[in-house]
């Protein structure tokens, strides 16, 4: 309700909103992303306290509370509105909690990763592996590490396909992985210090 604009604190919002559209990265300017988190608290407080100066200015004292509560509530119905659209509503949709046997495979294959190893893996896999030092995402010109995670069933960014990193999982067998776990499109390569080179007659269990 642009609520914000009629508090002083809403000025908080200006270098968080600047620094989010100066980047050259088109998610930064999108909704659904968590980038919003950090606006949010501002924005949320600064609405309340927008409300509660317009309402002290242009109603009478009596007539007040009933304005803000219905202020709140319009302001509460367009953000549930939105609500469809964003991540969010996977909260509100039991079948987001229960794991299915994809899941349950991402689950075998992240606790073949021993604690003190390294790995490189997807951008949005690495976050369960990130409690060791040496933790890396899985791109062109990413370090050999002991071990290799990668899933068809994530988005396989920096890639634009899983094509592209499946030619990628193949170029680290030939350089001396092999593959230790490959099921529901999880894949775990690990790094054998001796062995033969990878043959192009081999099969490879990435498509």
């Amino acid at each position: 309700l642009f609520l914000p604009l009629a508090s002083p604190w809403g000025l908080f919002m200006a270098p968080l909103l600047a620094e989010r559209f100066w980047s050259t990265n088109p998610k930064l300017w999108m909704q659904g992303f968590h980038y919003s988190a950090v606006v949010a608290p501002v924005l949320a407080m600064s609405g309340a306290d927008g409300a509660f100066r317009l309402v002290r200015c242009f109603v009478r004292e009596s007539l007040r509370p009933g304005f803000l509560t219905g202020i709140s509530a319009v302001a509460f119905a367009l953000a549930a509105s939105r609500l469809p659209d964003l991540p969010l509503r996977l909260l509100i949709q039991p079948s987001y909690f229960r794991l299915g046997e994809r899941e349950a495979a991402g689950r075998r294959a992240l606790g073949l990763i021993p604690k003190d190893a390294s790995v490189t893996a997807q951008e949005k896999i690495l976050a369960h592996l990130s409690c060791r030092q040496g933790a890396y995402v899985l791109k062109s010109g990413a370090p050999d590490t002991d071990y290799v995670v990668a899933s068809q069933s994530v988005d396989p960014e920096p890639f634009e396909s899983w094509k592209s990193l499946a030619d990628l999982l193949a170029s680290r067998l030939a350089r001396g992985y092999e593959v230790i776990f490959h099921d529901r499109g999880w894949i775990v390569l690990r790094r054998i210090p001796a062995r033969r080179p990878h043959l192009p007659g081999d099969s490879l269990p990435l498509r």
